[in-house]
């Protein structure tokens, strides 16, 4: 396994958003005091090498999650940017009749000044293709990425092996899954062999294989 990289990636902890659950994308807020909390009973492993979302929330994660890391930012997982609707809750918008097309077509439908999906997948795609010319180019085993829920599902639902949809993927503030990626070598192998449910909090159980 000696070309296989497991990268981790991690969710960040609570906003105040977050907490009253609203829309929460390019507003750059910080960790919530409960956020901190929650963070303060993580457990983690050692890594190598640590990469990050620029914004306060996932900045502030890194700092309780890794408090002797440096994270390399990745402007790329920043998460998608929600426009009008940015802080407002299900209950505030959902009379709105662009909101509710947007609800039964996510892709096609975008927040009014926000960002299509389709741009984010595109731009998720290309901070991730940093991060491998970075562990192809050096002997890392194990790295980490945290970043937001958007960005992670976009991540899991373009290379997992299943064949699942980007709203499938639960992520929890401060859980995250792990890859277990192939390097590309001589031959061309790439691609992620595997992908595990990574419970970091002590309260939770042990993790979940979700592709073997």
């Amino acid at each position: 396994m000696a070309n296989c990289v497991a990268i981790t990636l991690f969710r960040h902890g609570l906003t105040k958003w977050n907490e009253k659950k609203a829309y929460i994308g390019s507003t750059d807020l910080p960790l919530s005091k409960q956020g901190k909390a929650d963070l303060n009973i993580v457990t983690t492993e050692e890594y190598q090498l640590i990469f990050s979302s620029p914004m306060k929330r996932c900045i502030q994660t890194v700092d309780q999650l890794f408090p002797h890391k440096t994270a390399v930012p990745i402007q790329e997982f920043r998460e998608v940017d929600f426009g009008d609707w940015e802080g407002k809750t299900y209950n505030e918008l959902k009379e709105v009749q662009m909101y509710r097309n947007w609800l039964d077509d996510p892709f096609d439908v975008t927040p009014p000044h926000g960002e299509s999906l389709k741009d984010f997948k595109f731009r998720v795609g290309q901070g991730f293709e940093k991060v491998k010319d970075v562990i192809n180019k050096d002997t890392y085993s194990k790295i980490a990425i945290v970043t937001h829920g958007g960005v992670i599902r976009q991540l899991l639902s373009t290379l997992s092996r299943q064949p699942e949809s980007f709203f499938h993927w639960q992520v929890p503030h401060g859980g995250g899954y792990q890859l277990t990626w192939k390097k590309d070598n001589k031959k061309g192998e790439k691609g992620c062999m595997s992908l595990q449910e990574v419970p970091i909090m002590e309260k939770l159980a042990g993790s979940k294989n979700i592709i073997n």
